[in-house]
Parts: C-alpha cells; structure tokens; sequence
C-alpha cells in the first residue's frame, strides 16, 4: 500500500493523530462521541472532514442516518451518500456477492483515497458497528484502518459487560500488530455503579496491556437511550399510539416466563421495551404494570382488546410485528440512540460533555497546546 501509517513513540504516547478511526457496538455511544469531538476540534480552530465508510441502514438502503446528522452538524458540502459510500442492511449478503464484492472494493478505494487527501485535516472516520462486518469481502474495520493510514479508538458502554472490553483489547492488539497505533479507549455511558468497576478492573487490565485510556463519559440520556418512535421506526409493523413516543428505551427484555416470575423481572427495571408474542395476553397485561416506554408484540397476532385498554390507560405504545420474539430480538440489538440535527439540546450536549470529561485527553491526541483551549 502506498499511503503511511504512523507509530507510537517508544514512550507509547502517539503522536499528533490526523486520522482516526472509532470503532463500537451499536448503542456504545460512538456516534455522540465522534460529534462531540468534532464539535470540539473545529472550536479550536481546526479542520475537521467525517467518513462512514460502511453505513447502515435495515434494510440496506437509504442514507445512513450518522452520515446525514454530521454532514448537517458540520456544514459539510458532500451528501451523505458520499460520507457513507457503502450502506448495507442486517443481511448484507443478501444480494448479488459480485456486485457487493465490486461495491465492497469501490468503497476501500475511496477510503484510501481519502486518507491521502485529508492530510491537511483530521479525518473523523466511523467505524462499523461490528468490526468484522464485511471481513468475508476484506471490508472489515482493520482493512479500513491499514487504507486510512489511521489510529484506533474504540468507544466501551460498560453496561455490555467484560465481553465489550474483551472484544475491544482483542481488536486494538490484532490492529496493533496489523501496524495500526492506539488512540485509547473511551467508556460511555456511564452509570454511577460503574465508575467502580472501571476504575478498580477495566482500567488496571488496560494499563498492564498498554492501552491509553481517553476518559469516561457519563450516561445522560438525551444521548444514550433510543425513544419507542427509533424502535418503532426500526420495526416497522403497526403501531397502536395508546402512549407518547418519546420515553427513552434504556433496556430492552424478552417476556418469556411465566407471568408472575415476569412482573417481578420487570419491575427490577425503568424505561423498558418489553418484546413478548401476541398471543402471550398475560405476560403482556404484567409487562404494562412495570415501567415500560414500549410494549413490542410478536408473531403478527392482534392484541387482545384488554391489553389496548390497559395500555392506553397507562400511556405506553403498543407495536405489532409480524416477525417471531427471536428474530425482532435480534433485530433490536443494532437499535442505538439516533441523533437529529435538528436536536440542538443533544448536539450541545454532545459538545458541552465531550469537552468536559475528554478535553484534555483530545489535546494531548490531536496536539492542541493549552493556548489553543478556550
């Protein structure tokens, strides 16, 4: 490959990073991490571009909704189609495998391009939200990061347990050895009762791997928990609006018990989706006791009239999809907290707590000296 990868020096600090690609889980609070940050760069005066290398959507096409919301955020003059020149669905290989392989190759040739280009600026570049996403076509986040020349980052919600910070190390050390440098890892959306387990476990098993640690950021709603209208935008289906669609969706579970052991599973929880079948009237009346934003029914089957009732008299939504509990579960887990340009209190709150919990660790990694700072 003809472009140049910087290393770390000896001392294992980078230097000043002009590329940098973030990788997450869906939900992980990328998207808000990466806003925030460009928000931050371009008060200090620098030039900021933005690339979505592979971009989502469910069912693989239309724009990728992080490409519309930074372009518009940033004033950028590309569409979003050319922020996010790849846009696949759940099922990627759905399709022809020649034209995807064709479409997978014009993508990588656009990004290496770009890497060489953008040298004047610092290129925010998103990662997928699953970094083996495209692997079978050699499309996957560690092939993006050696054609963008960039540095890794890796943003970790501890809410999806010692697993997520596995599967980030395990990324950042197979990148490493790829010729990739470190940026750190971010954790978001933190809750108080995890500041402990960062501190006390996350943060010594990344110091003895090496791995800087960015920061943390805490978990504010307006940014982290999709609402019931995302997840009935997702799903589709027929929507019965007995409840505003604006709560906040912060956990989603499965009605798969027996009504009594569901109520008391329920209740241990606020602001949930409940997916349970139509058919399960009981365990659907149980779920509407808890505090739920959003009662998803399964299996395509009418809810019965008393579960409407109840519904409306509490104020939550009732959302009917015609796919099994295991496929919409499934579904539900690339569901992650949209942000709309045209939230100014979540772009500002994106802004405002990225500066506050990261900023110095932005100065360090991009090499604003103190002077720059506002």
């Amino acid at each position: 490959m003809d472009h140049e990868v910087e290393t770390q020096t000896p001392e294992g600090t980078p230097p000043s990073v002009r590329r940098l690609l973030v990788l997450g889980r869906p939900g992980s609070g990328k998207t808000a991490f990466l806003l925030g940050t460009a928000l931050y760069l371009r008060e200090r005066g620098i030039e900021v571009r933005y690339l979505k290398p592979v971009g989502f959507a469910f069912g693989g096409e239309g724009e990728d909704a992080d490409a519309h919301l930074m372009g518009r955020v940033l004033g950028l003059s590309e569409p979003p189609t050319a922020l996010a020149p790849l846009v696949i669905g759940v099922h990627a290989f759905a399709g022809d495998v020649e034209e995807l392989a064709r479409m997978v190759e014009e993508m990588l040739a656009r990004v290496e391009a770009l890497g060489r280009d953008a040298r004047s600026a610092v290129l925010l570049a998103d990662g997928p939200g699953r970094p083996y996403r495209l692997a079978a076509f050699g499309g996957d986040s560690l092939a993006l990061g050696e054609r963008l020349g960039a540095h890794l980052a890796y943003v970790v919600r501890p809410k999806d347990g010692d697993d997520a910070l596995d599967e980030a190390v395990f990324i950042l050390e197979r990148g490493r050895e790829r010729g990739l440098p470190w940026a750190g890892i971010v954790f978001s959306a933190v809750r108080p009762h995890e500041e402990a387990q960062i501190e006390e476990v996350y943060r010594p098993i990344l110091v003895r791997k090496g791995i800087p640690v960015l920061g943390s950021v805490p978990y504010t709603p307006a940014l982290s928990a999709p609402t019931a209208r995302v997840f009935a935008s997702v799903l589709g289906g027929k929507l019965y609006e007995t409840g505003p669609l604006d709560r906040p969706v912060e956990r989603v579970l499965v009605g798969a018990m027996t009504p009594e052991r569901a109520l008391a599973y329920f209740r241990r929880f606020s602001n949930v989706a409940v997916i349970t079948g139509g058919d399960r009237t009981e365990l659907a009346a149980a779920a509407l006791e808890a505090d739920l934003s959003l009662l998803i029914l399964s299996g395509g089957i009418e809810p019965d009239v008393r579960v409407l009732v109840r519904a409306e008299e509490k104020g939550v939504p009732v959302l009917l999809v015609d796919e099994d509990t295991y496929t919409v579960a499934r579904k539900v887990e690339e569901v992650s907290r949209v942000l709309d340009a045209d939230d100014k209190e979540a772009v500002e709150t994106a802004k405002r707590i990225v500066a506050q919990t990261l900023g110095r660790s932005l100065d360090a990694l991009f090499g604003i000296s103190s002077g720059d700072r506002s």
